[in-house]
């Protein structure tokens, strides 16, 4: 909470919490709107300090990348689900475009000199999923890794439903 200070009488004004206010700093809501706000409208996360900041909202950069990393690794269960499902599509399309990572970790045998961002689409029963992979693979080796997830059974029933 913001604390203020009266310049002559140099005491501390403090304000009160709400009583909605639960004991964590950021909920899920902060995480949330903020990611959704950043990546649909493409905005960087030092924009992101600037806009919050004319606001009133004191939120680094450092800060919103810390609660990125973390809402990120309680979706990851949702993001296999999603390669799962992703996986027994009907029709599958990819498609690579290369890029600039500033900072990867890669080893310097591996032979590779470019980095890549894969979409692959799933589309089966009227709904589809969009995946994109960020690395040194290509479109190839990433429709491989999620095909690698098509259930076994897959196959069997589209070879009975193709006679």
């Amino acid at each position: 909470m913001e604390r203020l200070r009266c310049k002559w009488l140099w005491r501390g004004i403090h304000r009160r919490e709400p009583p909605s206010a639960g004991p964590e700093k950021f909920d899920g809501h902060c995480r949330g709107y903020d990611r959704a706000f950043e990546i649909w409208h493409g905005n960087a996360l030092h924009r992101m300090e600037r806009l919050e900041g004319q606001l009133g909202i004191p939120l680094p950069a450092t800060t919103q990348w810390e609660l990125m990393e973390a809402a990120a690794k309680s979706l990851k269960p949702a993001l296999g689900e999603l390669i799962r499902q992703a996986a027994q599509g009907g029709v599958v399309h990819n498609d690579d475009t290369g890029m600039r990572i500033l900072q990867m970790a890669r080893r310097r045998d591996d032979g590779r000199t470019g980095t890549f961002t894969s979409g692959i689409v799933s589309i089966s029963d009227g709904w589809k999923i969009a995946l994109y992979f960020s690395g040194w693979k290509h479109a190839g080796e990433n429709l491989a890794d999620v095909l690698k997830q098509r259930d076994p059974e897959w196959l069997r029933r589209s070879k009975c439903a193709m006679r």
